[in-house]
């Protein structure tokens, strides 16, 4: 029984030592030749038995199935993903902690939720365990029932009374917020979720919120009336700049972001003002607006006949970067928020940002109760 112990041992640990390291098949091969060489030399020593041999292979084989099937996989998985928090998040989250009441809640999708709640320590309206949540409050409205809003852009807000209650659902009350170009409908719902006698509400718009638009104005439009409920989705595109080359039409050089195999955005300077086009192969088709940086601060080129209704925003001068707005996201709350810093909202105050990835907002809210 010893014997069979130390031979179990020997492919075990012999087995670890390789594979901590699977990267390349042949690895696996020198380890079960380690092993049947180390067995093989105790068995002709006759240190143990053909059967203790054996056990000792069994023991090298479960070691790499384990790893092979299970471990490596997780670890390739969680390697891939580089680092969940980033830094711009973790400064924010104890900025939020160390400057905000212990009373304040945070709102935002429900992505950064937990962070949220364990870093900062500050109440949210949903996070990745509460997505299905509702949330019911007293209401004076006299209503009975289910009772469907319509607003801008297909927005449909799906509210429940019951016995001077109304309920709706976090995930979309969070959707509209984002997707609505209302301020004052952001703000009402928003100023639902604070805590009785205390106003102070935060609303975080991250760089993240991007590339999910297709999840939050999905939920913002979903209709459970209509026959097909599904909802719409607006996505923002983001574009590299690819090279520079001459614009025959404009009798100048354009600056071309590259979409796919004959798509691209292209930039181009005409009197000292940006415009954009879409080149589908050889047809040129105008972008109706272009934001972008100057010295004096932003400014907007418009072309109210152009074919394509949107906005192509220029982050920063070197043009290395860009992203169209759908006309339906131009001025939504999240656009307002997020890439022009709150700029001409009247409820939301611009608190911080970090990186340019997290920005910080504080609803205005004066009434008490």
């Amino acid at each position: 029984m010893k014997n069979k112990t130390i031979s179990i041992a020997i492919g075990v640990l012999l087995g670890l030592a390789i594979l901590i390291q699977f990267e390349k098949i042949v690895l696996f091969s020198i380890g079960l030749l380690l092993t049947i060489v180390v067995l093989g030399a105790l068995f002709a020593m006759k240190k143990i038995n053909k059967y203790d041999f054996f056990a000792g292979l069994l023991g090298f084989f479960t070691v790499v199935i384990i790893l092979l099937f299970y471990l490596v996989p997780s670890y390739a998985i969680s390697s891939s993903q580089g680092t969940v928090l980033t830094d711009n998040w973790w400064q924010s989250l104890n900025w939020i902690k160390n400057n905000t009441a212990e009373c304040s809640v945070v709102a935002t999708y429900w992505d950064p939720g937990h962070f949220i709640t364990g870093i900062a320590e500050r109440a949210v309206v949903f996070d990745g365990a509460g997505q299905n949540d509702v949330f019911t409050r007293p209401t004076n409205e006299t209503s009975e029932g289910l009772v469907l809003d319509n607003y801008d852009k297909g927005i449909v807000q799906v509210r429940v009374f019951n016995n001077n209650t109304v309920t709706t659902a976090r995930i979309k009350d969070i959707a509209i917020t984002l997707f609505t170009d209302n301020e004052t409908l952001a703000y009402n719902i928003l100023k639902e979720y604070k805590k009785k006698g205390c106003n102070d509400v935060y609303y975080i718009a991250s760089a993240d919120l991007v590339y999910k638009s297709q999840w939050w104005t999905y939920f913002s439009t979903w209709d459970p009336l209509k026959n097909d409920p599904k909802g719409t989705t607006y996505n923002y595109f983001p574009a590299q700049l690819t090279r520079r080359k001459p614009l025959f039409s404009q009798s100048t050089v354009g600056y071309e972001y590259q979409l796919s195999e004959g798509q691209s955005f292209i930039l181009y300077d005409e009197n000292n003002t940006l415009h954009a086009l879409l080149q589908q192969n050889n047809q040129f088709v105008k972008i109706s607006k272009v934001v972008y940086p100057t010295k004096f601060g932003y400014v907007t080129s418009e072309d109210p006949s152009a074919e394509i209704k949107g906005t192509i925003y220029v982050p920063d001068s070197s043009l290395s970067v860009i992203f169209f707005f759908p006309k339906e996201l131009e001025n939504s709350m999240f656009t307002r928020m997020f890439f022009y810093n709150g700029a001409g909202l009247e409820h939301f105050e611009f608190v911080d940002q970090w990186g340019g990835e997290v920005k910080l907002f504080k609803l205005k809210i004066n009434e008490t109760s």
